[in-house]
This record gives C-alpha cells, sequence and structure tokens, in this order.
C-alpha cells in the first residue's frame, strides 16, 4: 500500500489527506518500512539529509509513546509551500555571497583566469626612473650661499650654450668644467678616480648613456675661477650635436647670451657646425671657438709638430669661412683668432684646455718668472707667422735666421714640442724614469700613481700638469668674449626677442617687472611632471609666488592662452644634481616646478597683478609679438609616423603620451587625420625611434603600432623664365621649355626652381 501512495523519489502521491490522517498515515507508513519513513521525513525537514530524518524517526519510534506522534503531527504543517520543493546540489547555498559580507566592496566574478602565474594578485607599487638625477647638492668646492651671492650680481654672470657636431667632445669638455666644481679628492683615491672612464654627467638619462650619445640639452650652474683668480657664475648648456636634434640646440641658444662652438681639430667642421654658426647669425648670438680633441693628432695622425700647427690652423680658417658666408662678420667685431682671445684649445679626454695667455701664464709659472714677464705681451708672439730663435732667444717674423738656419715657430716651440714631450714620456718611459722626469715639472706622483694604465696614467699627468690652468682658458673666453645679460651688447637681442619688452628688461633690472622667458621643458626623472628652464630678463622670481603664464598664442586682444600658476619649487641644475633655492634674481636660469600643466612648448611669465593691457601695444598683438617670440626653427618636422595602440582599450593612455612628448620636444607635432589617424612629425629617424621610446616607456607605457615612415615632400615654382631650354620626351613627339632665371639674392640659376612649358605637339598628353 506504502507503494502506492509515494513515488520513486519519495513524493506523496496518494490522496488529499487533513492534519490527522497525515499524521496518523505518515506513523503507519513508518512502522512499515523504516526507508520510506525516511523518504517521507525529507520533504519535511528542510535542509537536512535522508540518513539523519531516517534515524531521527526511528529514535522518535523508539520511545514508543503519544510523544513522538506528536510530533509528527506537529511537523506535518511544513509540507504544505515552497519547502516541499526538492533544492539541488548545485542550487544549494552553503556560504554567503561576497556582497552580504563586504557591503562596501565592488565585486568582480571572472569565469576564467586571465591572470599569469607569475603576475602577483596585488602588484606592489613601482616608481619608474628614467634618469639619473639627485636632490642632495654635491660635494662642491664652493657652499650654496656663495653661489648664491653671485646669482644677484649681473655682471659676474655668463650664460654659454655649447654647439656643435656629433661626437665633437661637447659632453666631455663638459665634464672637465664640471670635475672642476666638485672638492678635490685625496691623494689615496685619484688612482681610482681617473682610471675609469668619462662619467658623461650630463648624459643623464639612461638611454643617453646606453646610445652614447646626447639626445637632451642639459643646463649646469657652476661657479668657475678665470687667469686671475675672480670667481664667475658660468651658466653653460651642453645640446646634442646629432642634426635631427636641432630643436634643443635652437631652445638653448634661446636662453643663452653667447655660443661656445666646439670643433673636432682632425675633422674640422661639419654640417652641425654650419648649423651651429647660422644659429648664431640669425640670433645675433656672439660666437667662440673651442679646438677639441687636439691629443688625436700625437695619438691617431701622428704628425710632426709643425705639422700639427697646419692642421689647427686650417681648422680655424674653414670656421672662418664659414662665418663670412653665414653673415656672422658683419656682427662679430672679429673673425676667430688665438691672439684675438676668442680661441682656445682643448682635450677633453685628457683633462686640459687651455688659451694663449694661459698657456703663457703656465710657461712663465714653471719658469719662475710670473711677475718679470707680461703674460698677455707673451701671449700675441705665440701664433702666427712669429717664430723664436733659440740661439739669440728672440722673437722674428721671418723664418730664416741669420746665420742661415731655420727658425721654430714660436706656437710650435713653446706649445706643442712641449705637450708631445709630455705625452711621449707617459707614454713611453718606464714608471721609475717617468716618476723623476715629471718631478722637474712639479708633478709629484706616488708608486702606485706611476704604475697606472697610459690613458689614466695620461690624464692624471695632465691634470696635475696644468694644476689651476686646466679650465682657465674656457672662463677666459667666456668673460671676455661673452656679454653679461645685463650688458648693452645684448639689448639689440632683447628687442629682437621680446620687441614691446618693458624697460627694464633690456637693462635687467632685479627690481623691474617680473620677465620670464621658458623656452624648455624637461620631464621629471618617473616621467610623471616637468620642469620649466626660464631665464629671468627683470624682477625676480620666489617660492610660492604666483604667476601668469603667457602662451606662445596669447594677445592682448585674445586672452584664451593664459593661465595662472604658483612656483612649487626653485632649483640650479648641475648635470645629475640639483641645488634647490628659494629665489632668484635676473639675469639668471633656473629650473621651476609647478609650470608643466601650464606650457606647451614655451610661454612669458609675468606677475599676477600686472595688467595685460601694458604686455604690448595692439599692433604687436596682432602679430603675437606681445611677448616674447616663439621659438623659430632651421628645420621642418617632414617625416611621419601614424600611430595605433595595439589594446584599443589603451587609447586614453596613448593620448596622454602624445602630450608629454609634444611637450618634452620642442620640433615634434602632434596630429589627429581626418580618417582619424594619430601621427607625429619628426625630423628623421633618430628623433622619432627616441621620441618612440619615450612614448612606450616613459609616458604611456603601452604597445603602440607603428607605420612605415613617410616623408612629405614640398615643392613649388617661384620664378619666371628668361632663357629657353628646350627638351624632349623619349617619343620625340612633345616638347618642353624649361624656364631658367638668376634665382633672388644670387643663391644660384633657376634651372633648379625652373618652371616647364608644354609646347604641345601631335601625341597625346598620356605618351609623356
Amino acid at each position: 500500500m506504502s507503494g502506492e501512495l509515494y513515488d520513486e523519489f519519495g513524493n506523496y502521491i496518494g490522496p488529499e489527506l487533513d492534519d490527522s490522517e497525515s499524521g496518523s498515515s505518515a506513523s503507519e507508513s513508518g512502522e512499515d518500512d523504516d526507508d520510506d519513513t525516511a523518504a517521507g521525513q525529507t520533504q519535511r525537514l528542510s535542509g537536512t539529509t535522508r540518513e539523519h530524518e531516517g534515524a531521527g524517526s526511528a529514535e522518535d519510534k523508539g520511545d514508543g509513546g503519544d510523544d513522538g506522534k506528536d510530533d509528527d503531527d506537529a511537523h506535518m504543517g511544513d509540507v504544505v509551500g515552497p519547502s516541499s520543493a526538492i533544492v539541488l546540489h548545485e542550487d544549494k547555498k552553503y556560504y554567503p555571497d561576497a556582497d552580504e559580507v563586504y557591503p562596501d566592496a565592488e565585486v568582480l566574478v571572472q569565469d576564467e583566469d586571465a591572470q599569469g602565474i607569475e603576475e602577483p594578485l596585488i602588484k606592489p607599487v613601482q616608481v619608474k626612473t628614467f634618469s639619473k638625477l639627485d636632490d642632495d647638492a654635491p660635494n662642491l668646492r664652493y657652499s650654496v650661499d656663495f653661489l648664491g651671492s653671485l646669482m644677484s650680481r649681473t655682471m659676474l654672470i655668463r650664460n654659454v650654450a655649447v654647439l656643435g657636431h656629433l661626437h665633437h667632445g661637447k659632453s666631455t669638455l663638459m665634464d672637465l668644467l664640471i670635475d672642476k666644481t666638485f672638492e678635490s679628492p685625496k691623494r689615496s683615491t685619484a688612482a681610482r678616480k681617473y682610471a675609469r672612464a668619462s662619467p658623461r654627467y650630463c648624459d643623464a638619462r639612461f638611454d643617453e648613456q646606453e646610445r652614447r650619445l646626447s639626445i637632451k640639452s642639459c643646463p649646469v650652474t657652476m661657479a668657475l675661477e678665470d687667469g686671475r683668480g675672480k670667481t664667475f657664475l658660468i651658466n653653460a648648456i651642453d645640446c646634442p650635436g646629432h642634426i635631427d636634434f636641432v630643436d634643443e640646440m635652437t631652445a638653448a641658444a634661446q636662453a643663452a647670451d653667447g655660443i661656445l662652438l666646439v670643433v673636432d681639430a682632425v675633422e674640422g667642421p661639419l654640417v652641425g657646425t654650419r648649423r651651429a654658426i647660422a644659429l648664431a647669425a640669425r640670433l645675433g648670438l656672439p660666437l667662440t671657438l673651442c679646438v677639441n680633441k687636439i691629443d688625436r693628432l700625437v695619438h691617431e695622425l701622428k704628425l710632426p709638430p709643425s705639422d700639427a700647427y697646419l692642421k689647427l690652423q686650417y681648422v680655424i680658417d674653414n670656421v672662418n669661412a664659414i662665418m663670412r658666408e653665414k653673415g656672422c662678420l658683419a656682427q662679430t667685431p672679429a673673425a676667430f683668432s688665438p691672439i684675438a682671445g676668442n680661441v682656445c684649445f682643448a682635450s677633453g679626454a685628457d683633462g686640459y684646455c687651455f688659451t694663449l695667455e694661459s698657456w703663457a701664464r703656465l710657461h712663465l709659472r714653471l719658469r719662475g718668472q710670473t711677475g718679470r714677464v707680461d703674460a698677455a705681451q707673451f701671449a700675441k708672439r705665440l701664433w702666427g707667422d712669429r717664430y723664436f730663435d733659440p740661439s739669440t732667444r728672440k722673437f722674428s717674423t721671418q723664418a730664416a735666421s741669420v746665420t742661415g738656419g731655420c727658425r721654430v715657430r714660436s706656437f710650435v716651440h713653446f706649445i706643442l714640442q712641449p705637450l708631445y714631450k709630455l705625452y711621449a714620456q707617459v707614454l713611453g718611459e718606464e714608471p721609475e724614469d717617468l716618476k723623476g722626469r715629471l718631478a722637474s715639472l712639479k708633478v709629484r706622483l706616488t708608486d702606485k700613481e706611476v704604475h697606472l694604465d697610459p690613458r689614466p696614467l695620461l690624464r692624471l699627468v695632465m691634470k696635475r700638469f696644468f694644476a689651476g690652468e686646466a679650465t682657465s682658458g674656457a672662463v677666459d673666453v667666456f668673460v671676455h668674449h661673452v656679454p653679461a645679460p645685463g650688458s648693452a651688447c645684448n639689448q639689440g637681442r632683447i628687442e629682437l626677442a621680446c620687441p614691446a619688452a618693458p624697460p627694464g628688461v633690456k637693462s635687467c633690472d632685479a627690481t623691474g617687472p617680473l620677465r620670464a622667458h621658458v623656452c624648455k621643458l624637461y620631464a621629471s626623472p618617473d616621467g610623471t611632471s616637468f620642469r620649466a628652464l626660464a631665464k629671468l630678463y627683470s624682477g625676480s622670481l620666489r617660492v610660492g609666488q604666483r604667476v601668469r603664464v603667457l602662451g606662445e598664442a596669447f594677445l592682448t586682444s585674445d586672452q584664451e592662452d593664459m593661465s595662472l600658476a604658483t612656483i612649487d619649487a626653485l632649483s640650479l641644475c648641475q648635470a645629475r644634481h640639483r641645488i634647490l633655492v628659494n629665489q632668484v634674481f635676473a639675469g639668471n636660469w633656473v629650473l621651476i616646478e609647478g609650470l608643466g600643466d601650464h606650457i606647451v612648448k614655451a610661454a612669458t611669465l609675468i606677475s599676477e597683478d600686472e595688467p595685460l593691457a601694458g604686455v604690448g601695444t595692439d599692433a604687436l598683438a596682432e602679430s603675437g609679438l606681445g611677448t616674447f617670440a616663439p621659438l623659430k626653427f632651421d628645420s621642418a618636422a617632414v617625416m611621419k609616423l601614424a600611430l595605433e595602440p595595439v589594446n584599443p582599450p589603451d587609447l586614453p593612455k596613448m593620448l596622454h603620451g602624445l602630450r608629454c612628448v609634444n611637450k618634452s620636444y620642442p620640433l615634434l607635432r602632434t596630429k589627429v587625420e581626418e580618417s582619424g589617424e594619430h601621427v607625429v612629425f619628426g625630423t628623421g629617424e633618430m628623433y622619432l625611434d627616441c621620441v618612440m621610446q619615450d612614448l612606450r616607456e616613459m609616458f604611456a607605457g603601452v604597445e603602440i603600432k607603428v607605420s612605415d615612415p613617410m616623408v612629405a615632400f614640398c615643392e613649388t615654382v617661384a620664378d619666371t623664365s628668361a632663357v629657353k631650354m628646350f627638351a624632349e620626351t623619349p617619343n620625340s613627339r612633345n616638347q618642353f621649355t624649361a624656364i631658367a632665371t638668376p634665382l633672388e639674392k644670387g643663391l644660384g640659376t633657376a634651372i633648379e626652381r625652373g618652371a616647364l612649358r608644354w609646347d604641345g605637339g601631335p601625341g597625346p598628353l598620356g605618351q609623356i
């Protein structure tokens, strides 16, 4: 009977029963079969197992009283309702949900594990570093207070841009100047210091050190002594020599008051040298010359001293020829000449730089005749067709002596021959003999130092031989041939940069209205912010000051490109170190933090309370010259790349990176084409390669697909014809007339820029 009332799952399928009958039937069924009773109990007690209920019903029956029956009757009412449904195993809820345990947390459920086993669930915070920059002040020979006192004296400041061709030794020459500012190492550590290679302080970025190539310009603020022992504040900026980075060279020259042109003594002036001279002519900057790597004349070319002089003279004459071609001699008082003092000779690898006057002081010091002979008059006889006769100890302009012998040129006798002998002794003598010979030149070496390798030993000997004259020659060139910021020589150049400048700007007045020109932005070591390199023309800046930032597109009639900003920090850059300062006066360079979000390329800083109507006249405002003029480049960005992120959701990150690289590279242009492509324009392959590396690794941090480079060509016809030149097509059925006239300004013939006129003919135009 019980088998007919329940199905195979234990569900009751018999006739409807009231409460009393259901209780009795359940008891009867339990007495007949314990298994059936357990199945019936399953639907009454939700959430328990069948075995547990069977055991419970058996225990209730075992009591044998009415209590067990009453309990069954009491539970019989639970059968009616949703609780009577069967709950499958996969539908049972054993644990609470995550949103119930953590109501304020966002819960993300993934069906598949998309994270690699090597990747942690919670990644640690990673601080990326792309350059080596230390905020702590280096171990300098002077104090920061002394440096601050020099900053307040305008006539003791010199702002110089170091330009030249690629691998002509600009960064190595800067290492020589920077090393002079550091505290001298102890004698016990000197061997270890000079045994290593050139540190290249100005190549602070890691990619520059890997490429062995300067990519960004690097400003350096130093306090150096000239030949007379007077200290000057030298603001020098090392610029890349690669032809693609002409924008860095232009931005650096905009902040400088003069240019030091570095030329290799072996290679001579190349295309980078011509670009630097043309830039100086356009900006009206005075030029000085440094003939670097003269040690290559000894090591590589192995020229005799007399031929080495002719090689140096040939290099200087070539540079003067380029200056005449570019029109620099009309602005410069004299051409490059060692006698004029605007030329110095250097070897950055061996650690010395000298002019004729500094070498004359060194020679008189070694001879013990410092106060007896005038070094300036002696230096005038050390170049050109001036010969020295050792027998009479007199100078002459004739190469042949009275006795019939041949006199030695004074530059060869007093400078090149001693240098050649010093090189030969250091590289060829035995250590014991070398130590005694150098002692006569007042060069002392320890037993450990005399056994160094040839190259470090040579650098150490040259440093101690030149002593204080190792860098005084370069400082003399800066002091005498680069004008101070407030001098009259700079007023004409300031009028070109800022025609509507207030009166205090030309005189570099520290108490005048604030005028600062931001000409370059430098990314922080982690790539998250930018520091602005500014040159103060008048007024002063201090930490916490509120300034108006006027962009390159600012006009008095349209003040949209203007914003207010607060200066967070001021610092002086010294290659890989920063010197924090609280205030900077007119005539100096300074790195400003807090302006990176307000500047795109360049800007002008004025005080917050200055009225904007006084910035410039309406006529100047219409031409966009109410503030400092935008940077003008000699090159154009003609190489184009189309970019696209590998992962489409990374498009916002790529756009942020494009905005950052646009700030970091002055000549770079970014654009969105009509087709929706994001493109960048650069000057060349090396330029765009560095841009893409910064975009992928420093700013965006995403993988980017790049198209093949495309180059834009712009050609036009600009003149008419006066001479007919006939040309026929290969099929001899059509004839053209090429028109040639002299070009404007007499630069050539118009055949390079001629017009073509089709004379017609029986043949169709499509066969031409």
